[in-house]
């Protein structure tokens, strides 16, 4: 048996006696509840118009999210720029375009890289905003070995002075 919105609606307002009305009881407890606030329909952000917007937008490899947002924007089409990067990502599976490439990039060398053990510390000092320790700011202090990153000392205090990292 199959029931249309309508149905389970009227079956909900007036308790409809009759054959099946153990199937209209799961039915409306299991699949419509008055006190959801959901949508009915799923709702999309973007429609064809939209899409193709884009699509003509996205010719160029070298426009992301972002800028396709901005251009979108002058044109009067108001979609985030997170849904501008998941139609473009779309675009790129279904009509085989191409994305921005990245440059390849030296990595930078460390400041401070160390050679052996205990050649260089590195202190590491952390606010902790949220806490059960009684008034006043908390601090964790933690000392690293650059080499291992192993942690050396840690400590908590209440003040940021050379004694508490000593």
């Amino acid at each position: 048996m199959v029931f249309t919105r309508s149905a389970i609606l009227t079956c909900w307002a007036h308790q409809i006696s009759g054959p099946d009305l153990a199937d209209r009881n799961f039915l409306v407890r299991y699949y419509w509840d008055p006190k959801s606030h959901a949508r009915l329909s799923p709702t999309y952000k973007a429609d064809l118009r939209m899409v193709e917007a884009v699509r003509k937008l996205q010719q160029n490899p070298e426009l992301g999210a972002f800028r396709i947002h901005a251009a979108l924007e002058q044109l009067g089409i108001h979609l985030s720029h997170r849904t501008c990067g998941r139609i473009l990502a779309r675009n790129r599976k279904l009509y085989g375009l191409r994305g921005p490439e990245a440059k390849p990039r030296e990595p930078k060398p460390m400041p401070f890289q160390a050679h052996r053990r205990h050649q260089y510390w590195t202190v590491d000092v952390r606010y902790i905003d949220v806490h059960q320790l009684g008034g006043g700011n908390i601090y964790s202090i933690t000392i690293l070995d650059n080499y291992s990153r192993f942690i050396v000392g840690s400590a908590i205090s209440r003040t940021q002075d050379q004694p508490a990292y000593l």
